[in-house]
């Protein structure tokens, strides 16, 4: 039987990005006859119970939780220590587990693939290398290091996961671009996009869903923020276009939802500029898409800076309930140019709310107004988006590594 490590800090139950696209890959192959293992920490992004480290199966995945401390949502250098205690926790469970045919490290946190090399070359295992956003180049971008020397040496860290990997998988072209030009990334690059659950996700009429008529939202034109709101999203261009929809837009409602703790304080300052708004916690997998349905339009926002450093995965999940997106960031990048090219809404450049307004207006209309601009986007996300179809690609990839691996094992 082929057998799959992965390595990532977060896994089921937690609902991060991450956890979310790694639980389904993960369950897919064992569904597919494979063996799987997961590496994982005890962190939390969106889940309430704590979690305990030890080694247990869920849906025939063998997860091995590993200590380290569980404290990043208060501050900084809690995350980083949670990081830290993950990283050297890992480094010594990967010490003792047994062969894999194939290792896939993800990014998070930045640069853990290097725990996989020693590993790989010890088993003669084939590694590839999952990278949802590139470090040390995003946080370079946004300021959150700036010491050259540091960077040097963190670039060199990840060149040597670029030099090891057999294949380097990434959720965008523009990200797949940025790779193929650095030499030690050349010729390995495959494309496989994120996706959406359509089956738990449904594209139903705006004013038939029933998490709209739970929060008494039927006369209302929602607006949805889900998820983390962070340095590489535009907040002032957000809080401007937010600001200005409200006049024109009658009923106008914003929601943010999300980590409570981050997203108090934007919640705090929309109240203070009159802006009608809503914060309701994380929501749950289960209930998502009768929650993404509830919106009449979501917003998603990147700083043009980090174009192809990143792909923000919401915007997945708002276009299966075929509901559409307002894209406040550059045209030319990758979630812009899919917006424009395919009409799925409308593109607000950063810094330019004001002459995005009519454009942002008629997506939050179109929902309720236009009648095939539902089935017309939900019709995108089955081409593009299908969970299934982006599961059977990613596992193609990892056979031909299988195949790859066992040749060169028997040599």
């Amino acid at each position: 039987m082929s057998s799959f490590l992965f390595i990532n800090q977060f896994y089921w139950p937690d609902e991060a990005a991450t956890a979310q696209l790694l639980t389904d890959l993960a369950e897919h192959l064992v569904r597919e006859g494979h063996s799987v293992t997961v590496v994982c920490g005890r962190g939390r992004y969106a889940c309430k119970e704590k979690l305990k480290a030890g080694r247990h199966v869920q849906n025939g995945v063998q997860i091995y939780r590993v200590g380290g401390t569980d404290i990043w949502r208060w501050n900084m250098a809690a995350r980083l220590l949670d990081i830290a205690t993950f990283l050297s926790a890992a480094r010594t469970c990967l010490r003792q587990l047994p062969r894999h045919d194939v290792v896939i490290p993800m990014s998070s946190p930045p640069l853990v693939a290097r725990l996989a090399i020693p590993y790989c070359r010890r088993h003669r295992s084939s590694l590839v290398y999952w990278a949802q956003d590139l470090y040390p180049e995003i946080a370079e971008k946004l300021g959150a290091v700036r010491n050259k020397a540091l960077l040097l040496y963190l670039r060199a860290k990840a060149w040597s996961i670029y030099r090891a990997s057999r294949c380097i998988v990434v959720p965008g072209r523009d990200m797949a671009k940025l790779l193929e030009s650095r030499k030690a990334a050349r010729g390995k690059v495959c494309v496989v996009p994120n996706w959406a659950d359509l089956d738990a996700i449904r594209a139903t009429p705006v004013r038939h869903n029933t998490f709209r008529s739970k929060e008494g939202w039927q006369k209302d034109r929602v607006l949805i923020y889900s998820g983390n709101i962070g340095p590489a999203h535009d907040v002032e261009t957000m809080f401007e276009l937010v600001k200005e929809l409200q006049q024109v837009v009658p009923g106008f409602r914003f929601v943010l939802t999300g980590p409570a703790r981050r997203h108090k304080p934007l919640f705090a300052r929309a109240k203070k500029m009159g802006i009608r708004v809503t914060l309701l916690e994380h929501q749950p997998r289960q209930s998502l898409g009768d929650f993404l349905g509830a919106a009449d339009a979501h917003l998603v926002s990147q700083k043009p800076k980090v174009d192809g450093l990143l792909v923000p995965s919401k915007f997945y999940g708002a276009v299966a309930a075929g509901r559409p997106i307002i894209f406040i960031g550059s045209k030319t990048g990758e979630i812009g140019r899919m917006v424009l090219e395919s009409q799925l809404g409308a593109v607000v450049e950063s810094g330019q709310a004001s002459a995005g307004i009519w454009a942002a207006k008629r997506a939050m209309l179109a929902a309720q107004e236009e009648n095939a601009t539902v089935a017309f986007i939900r019709d995108w996300a089955e081409h593009h988006a299908s969970k299934s179809a982006r599961l059977r690609q990613f596992q193609k990839i990892l056979q031909e590594e299988l195949i790859y691996t066992r040749s060169h094992s028997n040599r």
